[in-house]
């Protein structure tokens, strides 16, 4: 059985450094960019292929001070002095982007219990397909948002009692180029990842990232090979993907055929309809 909280393809990561020697040895000193600037910023990020709500958050840390010890205050700088190195020759900046250090996120080993997700789902009001979608896809939330969104539009087939879905989707280093799921979609246009993520907060629902934990988790404990799991779930290397694609997609296929099997049987054993 995996380890609690694994993830496939996933690094160990150092542990956080904490108290006042983060950034202390050159400390950066930069101020909040201007309305104009930030506005241009804020098309550069975008550019780059982050979400629109992913650069909103980052420009609202970018209209406060830096905050060294702040993961999200550190990002955003750190892009910012990226987008003054880069794009504007800024020598001073690009020197600070160097020395700027983000803080290292804690490993997150939180896999919720099966009950947990299954209550998620019945308690998610609006936001039920989507959480349904998160369990049979394993896909990140901005990624089941596309599937849903873009269902009409999307290139499907249609396989053993189940669905799979080119989504083809990139975002910096990560990537989704499937969808797999059983539950019929139909498309919801104004569905957004950011407003999802509100109504889970506050009817404290399973995180959407908690619910993809356990996808890798239990995909796993069925015998589901980790570099299959990471072809599912979007995390395989590019390089392993243009060497045995044709062969992985026809593996994953048979494979995801075993979850999906699964997840049937635990629809009905809750009383949810979902799948044939």
């Amino acid at each position: 059985m995996p380890r609690p909280g694994f993830e496939p393809g996933s690094r160990a990561r150092k542990a956080r450094t904490h108290g006042p020697g983060l950034n202390s040895v050159s400390p950066v000193m930069v101020d909040p960019p201007s309305d104009g600037r930030l506005e241009l910023w804020e098309t550069w990020c975008l550019e780059r292929g982050a979400s629109p709500e992913t650069c909103a958050k980052y420009a609202s840390y970018l209209e406060r001070p830096l905050d060294p010890q702040n993961r999200w205050s550190a990002k955003a700088y750190k892009l910012y002095l990226r987008w003054l190195c880069e794009e504007h020759g800024h020598q001073e900046s690009c020197d600070a982007y160097k020395r700027l250090k983000v803080p290292q996120a804690g490993a997150d080993k939180r896999v919720p219990s099966l009950e947990a997700v299954m209550d998620s789902i019945r308690r998610a009001g609006p936001y039920r397909l989507l959480y349904m979608i998160l369990l049979e896809s394993g896909l990140r939330l901005v990624e089941a948002v596309k599937l849903i969104r873009e269902h009409p539009s999307l290139e499907c087939t249609r396989l053993d009692g189940f669905e799979r879905c080119l989504l083809g989707y990139t975002r910096g280093k990560k990537r989704a180029l499937w969808g797999y799921h059983i539950t019929p979609i139909t498309s919801a246009e104004d569905l957004t990842d950011r407003r999802a993520t509100s109504y889970a907060e506050k009817y404290k629902l399973v995180p959407p990232k908690h619910v993809r934990k356990f996808v890798a988790t239990k995909m796993a404990e069925l015998g589901v090979p980790f570099e299959v799991i990471d072809f599912i779930q979007g995390r395989a290397p590019r390089s392993v993907l243009l060497q045995h694609y044709a062969q992985l997609l026809g593996v994953a296929d048979r494979e995801y055929a075993r979850y999906a099997a699964w997840l049937r049987r635990v629809y009905r054993e809750h009383g949810l309809e979902g799948g044939d």
